[in-house]
């Protein structure tokens, strides 16, 4: 019937889109802005195409023309407002605001959580791109909880239109679809942490059934999406990570029944681990003096993450009634120290750590805390001071991110 099949009125104003103008950034500032974005970001979360991404904003000037874009290239801006330092750092705060924390604020404040895309339309990959970076964002604000609304919303996008499953994707990879497989794991590694705290995930591992991302660079995608044969992928990482995340996702849902019980299963977690270990590219290996500065960073933050994961499938050990609590406290120390340690050489030689290593990094901080608590009333000085040392490297590193 007629009255049924087209929209009325009033939903017609709802179901348009909403237009915004937004305040840019000087062209040699965004230039600046985007450059730390690929620079800091990209390289450990591929959402962007940079070659993509760069022609549209440059050569096209699609952030003047398409509104889903122009939300795109704010939200790109603030997150690389967070990077940036010296001279940049008057251009990038609150014109009323001397604090560096509200570096990026300016431009996010325009799109906030709600981009100018009505609720009503399909998703697009640009809506799912736009949720992603603004959890990035918003996880580095005092108000991080608020990212989680936001993935979540943007796991319901990538659910609506089907981009979780491999059915989606064609046999043949193209631009488009490896945009959309790229914003579809950034979602998911942002949404699987929660389960990490025992709060229930809000997706099953075996629902997302979609391929991992090519390893291909960005610059041979138009070669076919071949990556020569004897250069190692810079998205590699981003792949094990990918992989690491769904085994601590899979571990905990296995081990921790939904009442809050856990299995008498123990160390079959850590047969997971040593396999993602072997399999791991040489490049990504954790070598304190590798001369590639750009799989240095990736291998340290890869190697945060390891020993995060290996910290989280033992602390569910450690109660006083479980027959595996030294051990597993061995453990849980043994990953909390190789942490610091690796924080300690990228303070060394980068001058600060990752922020998307800030929870392996706080965490790790207060396993070391707690033995040097339990070591006070053993005649172990040593031990003691080696563990406070270790503790100390972690506080340096979150004194290094805390003006950020």
């Amino acid at each position: 019937r007629p009255e049924f099949w087209r929209p009325r009125p009033w939903e017609s104003v709802t179901l348009s889109p909403r237009t915004t103008e937004y305040s840019f950034p000087e062209p040699d500032l965004l230039c600046t802005l985007v450059c730390s974005y690929f620079d800091n970001v990209n390289i450990l979360l591929p959402l962007l195409h940079q070659p993509s991404f760069e022609r549209k904003l440059y050569m096209e000037n699609l952030h003047v023309f398409d509104p889903a874009f122009a939300a795109i290239v704010m939200v790109v801006c603030s997150v690389g407002a967070r990077f940036l330092s010296g001279a940049d750092d008057e251009r990038v705060r609150l014109d009323s605001e001397s604090s560096l924390h509200s570096a990026g604020w300016r431009w996010f404040q325009q799109v906030g959580s709600n981009p100018c895309k009505s609720m009503f339309t399909q998703p697009s990959l640009s809506d799912v791109q736009f949720h992603v970076l603004a959890a990035v964002f918003l996880l580095s604000s005092t108000s991080p909880q608020s990212a989680w609304t936001i993935v979540g919303t943007g796991l319901r996008l990538v659910q609506d239109v089907g981009a979780h499953r491999a059915s989606f994707y064609p046999d043949e990879p193209t631009d488009e679809m490896e945009h959309w497989r790229r914003a579809v794991w950034c979602v998911a590694l942002y949404v699987r942490p929660v389960s990490s705290c025992f709060l229930p995930c809000s997706y099953s591992s075996h629902s997302f059934d979609l391929p991992y991302p090519l390893e291909v660079d960005d610059a041979y995608w138009f070669n076919k999406f071949e990556q020569p044969k004897g250069v190692p992928s810079t998205v590699a990482a981003f792949v094990e990570h990918i992989k690491l995340s769904r085994l601590l996702h899979l571990v905990l849902s296995s081990l921790v029944s939904q009442f809050g019980t856990i299995s008498s299963s123990c160390y079959s977690p850590d047969s997971g681990l040593n396999r993602w270990l072997e399999e791991l590219p040489p490049n990504l290996r954790w070598n304190a003096d590798n001369l590639n500065q750009l799989f240095f960073e990736q291998s340290a933050f890869l190697f945060h993450q390891y020993h995060y994961v290996r910290m989280m499938i033992h602390q569910l050990y450690l109660r006083r009634d479980s027959p595996t609590r030294i051990p597993s406290l061995n453990m849980c120390t043994n990953a909390a120290r190789s942490c610091a340690h690796i924080s300690s050489s990228l303070l060394l030689r980068c001058g600060s750590v990752h922020p998307f290593s800030l929870s392996p990094i706080f965490i790790s901080g207060l396993v070391l805390l707690l033995n040097v608590w339990n070591n006070q009333g053993k005649n172990d000085p040593q031990t003691r001071l080696m563990l406070m040392k270790d503790a100390l490297q972690c506080m340096d590193a979150l004194k290094a991110l805390e003006k950020r």
